[in-house]
């Protein structure tokens, strides 16, 4: 993987951990929210009142770490979303560098392909086809600077009406 898919990988992890305790806190704090109504409703015992006092401050404390287990899954959540967006534009700006990539090497291309077809045009047109000749075979000096073409073979060169060429 690379750098930034390991960003993403690691930011989402660190996210559901984050998620899951959060998750947690709120289950929690419903939990012993519950505990404390079942306690009020609860007939009149000794000792009720203590009880309920200890109820609301475990709840208050369980409120308060919900409250900041929320905070740090809000902020974990942000940066991974940070960290997907970052990995996104690092994808676009690749795929944008392969797509101009393989634009250059066609623009390369084709233009060796309009050289070759240069020179073989004239060759092409110099080719006597009532004479059932080839064409003239160029000057040593341009054979050595590219590469010729096979000849054409001449129109009558044993291809019949009939005859499917190039299937």
């Amino acid at each position: 993987l690379t750098a930034a898919e390991e960003g993403v990988k690691e930011a989402l992890a660190k996210r559901q951990e984050s998620r899951k305790a959060y998750f947690g806190r709120v289950s929690d704090k419903e939990h012993k929210a519950t505990a404390l109504e079942k306690l009020k409703a609860s007939p009149d015992k000794p000792g009720k009142a203590e009880k309920v006092t200890a109820a609301e401050g475990a709840l208050t404390a369980a409120e308060e770490a919900e409250q900041l287990a929320k905070e740090h899954f809000e902020e974990v959540s942000a940066r991974a979303l940070e960290e997907m967006d970052r990995f996104k534009q690092t994808k676009a700006d690749d795929m944008r560098k392969v797509v101009l990539d393989y634009v250059q090497l066609q623009i390369q291309y084709n233009k060796r392909m309009e050289q070759q077809w240069a020179t073989l045009v004239p060759e092409i047109e110099a080719i006597d086809v009532d004479q059932g000749g080839a064409a003239p075979q160029p000057p040593p000096a341009a054979a050595a600077a590219e590469p010729t073409p096979p000849p054409v073979p001449a129109a009558d060169a044993g291809v019949g009406d009939d005859d499917e060429v190039g299937v």
